[in-house]
């Protein structure tokens, strides 16, 4: 898992940006040295993900879900988008601007190869 100690994931308010919404809630596990993607995903990402998100809805419902503000510092993004293809796709919408617009824009990536697992 190229060294993560851990895996998590975030549940978010949706707005026009891309993963720019406010935390309702996050998770996150401990990574063994001997972890594949596969078995985070079996482990923890899917069954959590599933609770996470009956867990969001009841907060929602409660009227108690937070709107907890994001903290750029660590900000990253998957590995394919610092790929040459999606960059091209991303620099025509964004027309060159700030990291805020580019972040606004939502490239369509059906056409871009997933090198990582050699799937077209």
């Amino acid at each position: 898992m190229e060294g993560d100690r851990k895996a998590g994931f975030s549940v978010f308010w949706a707005d026009d940006g891309l993963d720019t919404g406010p935390l309702l809630l996050q998770r996150e596990a401990d990574v063994d040295i001997n972890d594949t993607v596969d078995s985070v995903y079996s482990r923890f990402l899917y069954p959590e993900g599933v609770r996470a998100m009956g867990d969001a809805v009841g907060l929602i419902q409660e009227r108690k879900a937070p709107r907890m503000v994001q903290w750029e510092g660590g900000a990253t993004y998957d590995p394919i988008w610092q790929k040459k293809e999606v960059a091209k796709l991303l620099s025509p919408l964004s027309g060159g601007s700030s990291r805020e617009s580019r972040r606004q824009e939502k490239p369509n990536l059906s056409s871009v190869q997933n090198t990582a697992s050699g799937a077209p």
